[in-house]
C-alpha cells in the first residue's frame, strides 16, 4: 500500500483509498498529522492469522529494526489488532504523515526525465544494501512501497514482510530475491532501461562495476519459478524465525 501526495486539508480528517482489504486515512495532529492504515483480511486470510502476529505488528516491527538501522523508513508511531478466538479480524498501524512525497512505481509511471530515472535507479539500489547491510531481506520492497521525496530521496513506507538473517544478506541467496524483484522481474523489464538496471546494480555493490556486472549476469540467467520458490521459501522462514 502506498502514500501519495494529497492536497487535503490538514485539519480534517480523510480517507486517501479504501477497498474490501484495507483502508488509508490522514488523521491531523499537533505533529502534523499521521496515515493510519487498517487492514481487514479476508477469507483464507483470517485463518492464516490464527496465533501469529497481525500484519499491523509486523511491518510496525520491520519499519521500527530498519529505521533504528538508520534506514531510511516513514516513521512509526504505533498499532493495534482487534483478535477473538485467537485470530486478527483487523489491525492498524499508524506512520508519521509523508505529505511531499510519492511512491516509486507512480513516479515512474508518470514519467521523468532520464537524468532524473538514473538518479532513482542508482539510489534504488543503494537503498536495497541499506536494508541488507542490517541483516534483512525484505521481500516486498517493491516500488510502490518506496516514497521518493525531492529528486531522488528514497525511504522505505511499507515493510509487511521481512527475514532476519543472522548470517547476514549482502552476496546470499536472499539477497537475489530482492535484487531481481528491483530490477529483473517482468514489471520491472519495462519500467527500467538496461542501463538504468545497470547503475541500480552499481548503487547497490557502491560502485563496484565489476560486482554489479556479476550479478548481472547472475540475475538475468534466473528463472521466474526459481525466484517463486526462492521467495517462498524466504517467507516461510520469516513465519519459522
Amino acid at each position: 500500500m502506498t502514500s501519495v501526495p494529497v492536497h487535503i486539508d490538514l485539519h480534517r480528517p480523510a480517507v486517501l483509498k479504501q477497498d474490501a482489504s484495507a483502508r488509508v486515512e490522514f488523521v491531523p495532529s499537533l505533529q502534523g498529522g499521521t496515515l493510519r492504515k487498517t487492514y481487514f483480511p479476508r477469507g483464507v486470510r483470517i485463518l492464516q492469522t490464527f496465533l501469529v502476529r497481525s500484519r499491523a505488528e509486523r511491518e510496525h516491527a520491520n519499519l521500527s529494526r530498519l529505521g533504528a538501522a538508520g534506514v531510511p523508513c516513514v516513521p512509526t508511531l504505533g498499532w493495534r489488532a482487534r483478535r477473538a478466538f485467537g485470530l486478527v479480524w483487523s489491525s492498524s498501524l499508524e506512520t508519521g504523515w509523508v505529505g511531499d512525497a510519492q511512491d516509486l512505481r507512480s513516479v515512474l509511471r508518470e514519467g521523468v526525465g532520464a537524468a532524473r530515472k538514473r538518479r532513482l535507479a542508482s539510489a534504488y539500489g543503494a537503498l536495497l544494501r541499506q536494508v541488507h547491510a542490517t541483516g534483512c531481506c525484505s521481500t516486498t520492497l517493491s516500488p510502490r512501497n518506496v516514497l521518493v521525496r525531492g529528486v531522488a530521496n528514497l525511504m522505505v513506507c511499507d515493510q509487511p514482510h521481512m527475514v532476519v538473517s543472522r548470517r547476514g544478506v549482502l552476496g546470499r541467496w536472499l539477497a537475489d530475491i530482492d535484487l531481481f524483484d528491483a530490477f529483473f522481474s517482468t514489471l520491472r523489464l519495462r519500467e527500467w532501461s538496461d542501463r538504468e538496471r545497470y547503475l541500480g546494480l552499481c548503487g547497490y555493490t557502491d560502485g563496484d562495476r565489476e560486482a554489479a556486472a556479476r550479478l548481472w549476469r547472475r540475475l538475468a540467467r534466473r528463472s521466474r519459478r526459481a525466484h517463486r520458490l526462492h521467495k517462498g521459501l524466504a517467507r516461510l522462514l520469516q513465519r519459522v524465525l
